[in-house]
């Protein structure tokens, strides 16, 4: 499990790097407002060696471990764990680990997003350049600054992977030591200095824009806010969402949450103010008032259409988390054993049961794989194949496919199912070839009671839930398939979410009856010792819970 964490390690110490590494040379002191001081530029300069030393750290103890009679491997060793050297054999992956790897690649990402738009415009530097100019598209299309955001969320990313269990600092001791409690309220007190200082930066930068830009930046700043895009979801009057910008433009606008809902309360709108309501090829949903001639109509999207290559863009980041989803959940649902033999099998097994571990892993596959579809296939909207695709697979334009992107929601279902598929194959490996899908005993079989059996008595089954629920997660959050092209506008859709909770159910209810049944089965064969086991491990599923 340790050199699992490798590549884990490598993306995070790589992604800091990218992420604090300024994209353009800086700026001459001559051309920097004089209310920046050295100890920001200083900051800025240090800030991506602090952030990338714990993954460095916890890399090097995993490899010497690997080879521990080496010198040099002893040397790393004894200065880097606070015990004895075996307690690097402790270093795992850990969900925690996944969810902090994901917030430190989501905000890298988000950080290149922000370099590719600005490009020779993007320094760290608080400076206006003679040829500046005001760019209102891609990630500033939802906030003014979120280049900070996106920094914030990779500096809580790197405190999650490194203080998560399993990792270097928690299980070798590190914290026990003066260094290291010296090293975490650095690292604590380094993070409040960046976020105060973004915090007073953000007004500085705002200043100086809207001193250069005027009424441009006005127009702008009152469409999109400082650190967190404004999102007006179903529960809102209408009324109030007419107004978010009307009151500037003279024209209706609204800032909707989907695309059901952009329809429908434009409709309400049309009829309201008498005047035909239609989409439009820009993948907009418009208002054509009487009183305005533009062939264009009014939007009621909430922001200025971005360019379409930024929507290419993001759609396509999501294919590698969908891959995995679908790696993971195939691993993960794909017995490692040969089934067990019809009379080796406990009467009360039914054949609805065996029915069940047979087809889960389709219908778990089935939401990823027609995402990932709809995703390649907007890439190249005018192939046959293409158009055919999503003409079966998009309720309503076309263009709806190019609004499938990346949301918080669907980086958790991901780490959920990632989590999952780990944790089966730690039980894959702990049990061998006792690991089977059915009920069963083996003539030759062992009590296993290390690896996740240390802590739970029953972690597959458990492991199968967490990926169900983040199977669902992904499939049904903001930005996915089913949400965005109107899938779950119709019966089809609705069925579907209904046969997955019913599936979910199913398989729920059926892990309580067979923990109990599995339990009775071990304690017959081994008695006194399973009556040990149970002590130490009280719980069958969750711990502390169940």
């Amino acid at each position: 499990m340790s050199l699992v964490k490798v590549p884990f390690l490598l993306a995070n110490v790589t992604s800091a790097y990218i992420a604090s590494t300024p994209p353009n040379p800086s700026v001459p002191a001559d051309q920097r407002p004089k209310n920046i001081t050295p100890s920001e530029r200083v900051f800025s300069a240090i800030v991506k060696y602090v952030r990338c030393a714990g993954s460095v750290f916890e890399l090097v103890v995993i490899l010497a471990r690997q080879w521990p009679s080496h010198l040099l491997s002893r040397q790393i060793l004894d200065a880097l764990i606070h015990g004895p050297s075996t307690l690097a054999n402790q270093i795992i992956v850990s969900p925690a680990f996944l969810v902090g790897c994901g917030l430190v690649t989501s905000s890298v990402l988000i950080r290149i997003l922000c370099y590719r738009t600005l490009g020779r415009l993007f320094t760290f530097e608080v400076a206006v350049k003679n040829d500046h100019k005001l760019i209102t598209h891609g990630p500033y299309s939802y906030v003014r600054h979120p280049g900070y955001l996106a920094s914030i969320a990779g500096w809580i990313g790197t405190g999650i992977t490194c203080l998560s269990q399993g990792s270097w600092l928690t299980e070798c001791g590190i914290l026990e030591t003066p260094a290291g409690r010296v090293a975490v309220w650095l690292y604590g007190s380094l993070f409040v200095y960046g976020a105060v200082t973004f915090v007073m930066r953000a007004p500085l930068e705002d200043a100086l824009l809207k001193d250069r830009f005027k009424t441009q930046w006005d127009e702008w700043a009152k469409r999109y806010l400082m650190w967190v895009h404004r999102v007006v979801g179903f529960g809102t009057s209408l009324s109030n969402q007419k107004g978010v910008s009307e009151e500037f433009t003279g024209r209706p606008r609204l800032d909707l949450a989907s695309s059901p809902s952009r329809r429908r309360l434009g409709m309400e709108l049309s009829r309201e103010r008498k005047c035909p309501f239609g989409w439009i090829a820009d993948h907009m949903c418009s208002i054509k008032p009487p009183k305005f001639a533009e062939p264009s109509g009014n939007p009621l999207y909430g922001r200025d259409v971005s360019p379409e290559s930024l929507y290419v863009q993001m759609s396509l980041i999501k294919v590698p988390f969908l891959l995995a989803n679908v790696i993971s959940t195939y691993i993960a649902s794909t017995p490692p054993n040969p089934s067990v033999p019809a009379n080796q099998r406990p009467k009360n097994v039914t054949p609805s049961e065996r029915t069940f571990s047979a087809v889960v892993k389709y219908i778990r596959c089935a939401g990823s794989v027609l995402e990932l579809v709809v995703v390649l296939a907007q890439q190249r909207p005018s192939h046959p194949l293409s158009q055919t695709i999503l003409e079966a697979f998009v309720h309503g334009p076309s263009i709806l496919a190019s609004q499938i992107t990346i949301s918080p929601t669907f980086l958790i279902g991901c780490g959920l199912v990632t989590s999952a598929v780990f944790i089966r194959m730690l039980c894959f490996r702990a049990l061998g070839r006792f690991f089977t899908f059915e009920v069963s005993i083996k003539d030759d079989h062992k009590l296993i009671t290390h690896g996740p059996y240390s802590y739970v008595r029953h972690p597959s089954y458990l492991a199968n839930l967490v990926g169900w629920i983040g199977t669902g997660m992904a499939c049904l959050s903001p930005g996915s398939w089913f949400k965005e092209c109107g899938i779950l506008e119709t019966a089809a859709g609705r069925v579907a979410v209904c046969l997955y909770g019913a599936f979910f159910l199913y398989g729920a209810v059926n892990f309580m009856m067979r923990a109990p049944l599995e339990d009775e089965l071990l304690r017959a064969r081994f008695g006194v010792q399973w009556d040990e086991w149970a002590k130490s491990v009280p719980y069958r599923l969750i711990p502390y819970i169940y």
